[in-house]
This record gives C-alpha cells, structure tokens and sequence, in this order.
C-alpha cells in the first residue's frame, strides 16, 4: 500500500460513509476523530437499535449535520437504496461470550448482511474488524503476525467468538473475490482512551482504581502481556487504511491493528500508579506464575503503510484518567 503519510485524511470530505457498531468504543472514537479533525463527510450513516437512546447519551457525536442513523439489528440490515463510498463494520468487536450460538449468528451473519449491504451500495472501500482473539494462546514473548496460527479446536465454546471471527473474514475474503471491492479485516487487540468502559478491560479498572486510591489486585501472573494503543491512533488508522486500500493492487488485505509495545499486567498497574501519581496499593500474589499469554501484536505490516506516530502509553493513561474524571464530574 501507498505510505499514509502521502494521503490526506480530508479526502474523506464530500464521501458517504456507513458505520456498524457505530454506537460502541470503536464507533464513538470513529465520529469523535472527523469531529475533532474538523472532516466533513457528505454523510455518515450510524447502525443502532437504538437511535434516540445514543442521541440522549451522547449529545457531543450527534450535532453534526452529516451524522444520521439507520435503525436496525445487524443480522436483519438490508440495503437502504443509498449508495455509500466507504463501509466500516466495527459491530460486535468485544461482545458477552455467554449464549454461543446467538453470538455465533450475530457476528458471522452481521458480516453477511454488512458485506451485501455494501456490495449493493457500491462501496469501494470496507473494513471488517476482526480480533486478536482469531490466534491461538501466544506462549513465545514475539508479537502474533498475520500469519501465526489461528484458532482451530471446534469443541470449545469459549472458542465461539474466535471461530465466528475467522468465519467473519473468510466471508470478507469471499466478497473481495467476487465482486472486486476492496475489502480489509483488521486484527484489533487493546485499546484505550474515550468511551472505554472501565468495568471490561484492565487497564480501564486499574486507572478507575488508582483516580480514588483504590487497592489495585492484580490477579494475572508476570507473564500476562498486553499492549495498548490510543484510541485516537487507533481512529485514525482504520481511516487511513479505508482511503488507501481504494488504490492498492489486491482486492483483500489483513493486518494487526495495535501496538507492539508490550508489558506485563503487573508492570501496567505500577505504571499506571506512577503516572497518576496515585498512593494506590499494587499487590500481585501470582507474579511468578509460570503461565505466558504474549497477546501483543506485530504490527510491522500495517507499519510500512501507515504513519507511524502513536502516542505513548504514559499518555494513553492520562487521557483514560482525563475521560473517567469528566464523566465523574458530569454525573454529579
């Protein structure tokens, strides 16, 4: 692909583009960048239950005249006889693993109807997020490329979501095939930054804990790794990646999205403490667990093409920190 640091970001002015999971941490963070960067599409079309409920929550996305929403379940969407230049399918990109089988559906016939969707919108350009969670348990301390091994045992439920993502992209490889749209899935590992719920991720309830001086346990072992990018670069990148795959030769492209910058979550609490300067706590009483899980991504693929300034992990933690005060403050 094109180096990004060749495309202007503004090329998405005057483009209609349509969003699922438009509502959640990936979406939010989609509407709030062209927000801040001041992007003006044509049209930005949002996918949700709900439309009102999201207006009422968060006000700050909605004002746009661009912004407008399609009301619909993802397994039920059906084309709205609107033609679309881009298509970004960010639904059920972290989701509750507890019903399988409804999980099983909602992921693999979403990407159906999202692919079809954009297939009969014209779309020429579509991003299928995908997950770190297709790869199988990384015991080596080398971040997982594109092509370390994918998750293969069937009789497994906890190995629902991942299976339902490998379907999901093969589905997306097949619509690249037969229709010459391109068509890029997205590895997604950790992110943070606005609109992470704290309650689901680690580093989300280590800065809610250290903010009230809480006692920070972390029960993971030294080997438990984890990396993470901002949610402003993570933003960016889906963009970027939505303009330059209109001028790349193949029609369908995978790539891990993420840092490598890796670190242990017994090191991530201490670090978190100290950039907040928190008098938190930090016990660790399985640190010498010999269990490895090395869930870190090589990024180098997506490297050569993107721009590669991200910002650091100390400031990563301070804009967590920023956003869980705001909504504090806002809630009194």
């Amino acid at each position: 692909m094109t180096k990004a640091e060749n495309i202007d970001l503004s090329l998405l002015t005057n483009q209609r583009i349509f969003i699922t999971g438009g509502t959640g941490f990936v979406g939010k963070n989609l509407l709030k960048f062209l927000i801040v960067h001041a992007i003006t599409p044509k049209q930005v079309t949002v996918l949700t239950r709900n439309a009102q409920k999201f207006k009422q929550k968060h006000p700050e996305l909605c004002s746009q005249e661009w912004l407008d929403f399609e009301q619909a379940d993802i397994r039920n969407l059906e084309w709205n006889n609107q033609k679309y230049d881009y298509f970004i399918h960010a639904a059920t990109s972290v989701v509750d693993q507890s019903e399988s089988e409804t999980l099983f559906d909602e992921v693999v016939n979403g990407t159906k109807q999202a692919l079809l969707f954009a297939k009969q919108a014209g779309v020429k350009s579509f991003i299928n997020l995908s997950s770190g969670a297709v790869y199988q348990l990384n015991q080596n301390q080398i971040g997982l490329t594109e092509d370390s091994p994918l998750v293969t045992k069937l009789d497994n439920s906890k190995n629902t979501y991942a299976l339902a993502k490998i379907s999901s992209e093969h589905l997306a490889y097949l619509a690249s095939y037969n229709s010459g749209m391109k068509v890029t899935t997205l590895r997604c590992f950790c992110f943070a930054g606005a609109y992470l719920e704290a309650s689901h991720f680690a580093i989300g309830e280590f800065i809610k804990k250290a903010l009230s001086n809480q006692e920070i346990v972390v029960q993971a072992g030294g080997g438990i790794y984890r990396s993470y990018l901002a949610a402003a670069d993570l933003a960016r990148q889906i963009f970027e990646v939505l303009i330059i795959s209109t001028i790349r030769a193949s029609n369908y492209e995978v790539y891990n999205l993420g840092s490598d910058d890796a670190i242990s979550l017994p090191e991530l609490a201490h670090k978190v403490v100290g950039v907040l300067g928190s008098e938190s706590n930090v016990t660790t009483p399985n640190i010498t667990s010999p269990n490895i899980n090395y869930y870190v991504p090589n990024v180098n693929k997506l490297r050569v093409s993107l721009d590669n300034a991200i910002k650091s992990l100390d400031a990563i933690i301070v804009e967590t920190a920023d956003y869980y005060q705001n909504l504090s403050s806002l809630s009194r």
